[in-house]
């Protein structure tokens, strides 16, 4: 059976991936947004939302054992991004 840290650990190999990636476009002229490291962000919001929606016209509460709601996966997600080995806090990146 498949555990939420499994999904947690494949979230957090995806992002790495992603981020690499969005670091890596000036330097290797690729066509990849800045701010490409929130597509999963919206994603989970999406879920979100879906999720909100069946819950006022069924009354159905999301719940699964293998696999966290996307509020728990977003913050997982923002405090990878908040890893020194990520280069996106800068007057290019997400500076504030």
């Amino acid at each position: 059976m498949q555990s939420k840290e499994a999904e947690f650990d494949a979230d957090a190999i995806a992002y790495d991936i992603l981020l690499r990636l969005t670091m890596d476009t000036q330097e290797r002229d690729l066509f990849v947004e800045e701010y490409t490291y929130l597509a999963p962000m919206m994603y989970m919001d999406f879920f979100s939302l879906y999720y909100y929606t069946d819950y006022i016209l069924y009354g159905t509460v999301y719940n699964s054992r293998t696999h966290p709601v996307p509020q728990e996966r977003k913050d997982a997600l923002f405090s990878i991004v908040d890893g020194d080995i990520y280069q996106l806090d800068t007057d290019e990146g997400n500076y504030e």
